[in-house]
């Protein structure tokens, strides 16, 4: 069952802009995920040996951290996805130059992890939770002002930034989603937390690939929009390419062509580079919003050391 909702809501999710979420195939593979979603959850509510035990989640402050480690492997796999696409497609950048420019965070997640653990120790895991996330909101927020001008430093200090958040959430989450549960329910909890830290990653993926294909499809559609005759700066633009091919030596039809497939090259990457904009924004947003969570873990600590 949990693998018909999985296979059912992932795959709906991923090819729904392509086939479009009105079609048939699209609606049956959301509605089988759906349905074998809630069959599963009935399912573990009934049988005596559940695979992953529900009803962990009637634990407020359990579930809020299970929350949080769902939006944390969103937040995590979807951005070591999102952002080397972006450099890719945006800015020009080779693989190799776009996995150099992730390595610095990575290097200094290895440094990063053992200094939260330490600091767990003595802060509130609640505090440490919270200031991650913000930390991964800001990074976002800040790669939103990317362009193809964007040095290769700056983009590694984004990254670096909102890496930095993710850093201090992880080992916090795990210490504060176990501590909320008595002892024999520790091993249960600890696979749940992880099923959703990995649920998070795929789901996280596909839906910022979802609403980027959304939004590149609704900023191509507005850019289109503005190209008529009436636009001087279009206009300005097309004679300035045709003038190049004509020097080049090419025929006057092929000169025409040639500068709006130039145009229609120019407005597709700058419909990409505004969806890609919109994604950060919205990363950063759900990123906030798993504040929410977050302060009801943190009275639920307060009222546990009251």
């Amino acid at each position: 069952l949990l693998c018909i909702a999985l296979f059912g809501l992932m795959t709906g999710i991923a090819d729904g802009q392509r086939e479009g979420w009105g079609s048939d195939t699209i609606v049956l593979r959301l509605v089988i995920g759906a349905v074998a979603t809630i069959a599963f959850v009935l399912w573990e509510l009934h049988t005596p040996r559940a695979l992953l035990d529900v009803r962990i989640f009637g634990n407020v402050e359990f579930s809020a951290a299970a929350l949080i480690a769902f939006i944390f492997g969103a937040g995590m796999m979807g951005s070591t996805y999102i952002i080397p696409v972006f450099v890719q497609t945006i800015i020009g950048f080779t693989p190799l130059l776009a996995g150099l420019m992730m390595m610095p965070a990575g290097i200094m997640l290895a440094f990063i992890f053992p200094l939260a653990g330490r600091l767990s120790d003595v802060l509130p895991g609640s505090t440490m939770i919270i200031g991650g996330l913000l930390l991964f909101a800001a990074g976002f927020a800040w790669m939103t002002v990317a362009d193809i001008d964007t040095t290769f430093w700056t983009l590694v200090c984004m990254v670096m930034l909102s890496r930095l958040g993710l850093g201090f959430i992880n080992p916090s989450l795990n210490a504060s989603s176990l501590q909320a549960l008595p002892a024999d329910k520790v091993r249960q909890g600890s696979g749940v937390a992880n099923f959703m830290r990995q649920l998070g990653g795929a789901f996280g993926i596909n839906l910022m690939v979802a609403f980027f294909e959304i939004r590149t499809r609704f900023h191509a559609d507005a850019l289109t929009g503005t190209q008529d005759w009436g636009n001087k700066t279009t206009e300005r633009m097309l004679t300035q390419v045709e003038q190049l091919l004509q020097r080049s030596g090419l025929p006057h039809q092929q000169q025409k062509a040639g500068a709006l497939d130039y145009l229609a090259s120019m407005l597709q990457t700058n419909a990409q580079m505004l969806a890609f904009s919109d994604t950060f924004i919205v990363v950063g947003a759900v990123a906030l919003a798993a504040l929410i969570p977050a302060a009801m873990l943190s009275r639920s600590q307060r009222r546990g050391r009251a």
